[in-house]
């Protein structure tokens, strides 16, 4: 039951990430985007720290890791990622089930090639040593996130 209550809180956030993007311009910044503000700028320093980034290294490097970082919502955003993440592979027939195979591949490839991109990127501003390290430090801060948010529900009785 705690797990549908928390998948249904993620798409609560998801659906109002959309309604706050459709706001009026000028208008204050709601609390959900205050709340992917602040984590935006932990997740900046998290990785400015754990990488040892240089005040030259930051300035170059986080303008190609935001951009890679907006591609990667794009690529996710497109009706067709969604689509084969859709539940209902049994009611497929095998011709859809071999077009979905398709899909799936073409989205795995054009997602690889980005991140090969993008980290061709990296290393005309980083050195090999640290680019080497972002994978790691991302998966760090992402459990710290999660760590975090467990620990606010749990002390805020959600």
């Amino acid at each position: 039951m705690k797990k549908y209550c928390f998948l249904f809180a993620l798409l609560l956030v998801f659906t109002l990430g959309n309604l706050a993007a459709q706001r009026q311009p000028g208008a204050p910044p709601t609390r959900l985007e205050q709340a992917q503000n602040r984590i935006h700028l932990a997740r900046q320093a998290f990785i400015t720290e754990k990488l040892g980034l240089t005040p030259t290294e930051v300035k170059a490097f986080f303008p190609l890791f935001w951009a890679y970082e907006s591609r990667i919502r794009e690529l996710k955003r497109e009706e067709g990622w969604r689509k084969l993440r859709e539940p209902g592979g049994s009611t497929l027939t095998e011709a859809e089930a071999l077009q979905h195979l398709r899909d799936e591949r073409l989205r795995r490839q054009q997602l690889t090639k980005l991140m090969e991109e993008a980290e061709d990127k990296f290393l005309t501003v980083l050195p090999a040593t640290k680019v080497v390290r972002l994978e790691e430090v991302e998966k760090a801060f992402r459990q710290q996130l999660w760590e975090r948010t467990r620990e606010w529900r749990r002390n805020n009785g959600h």
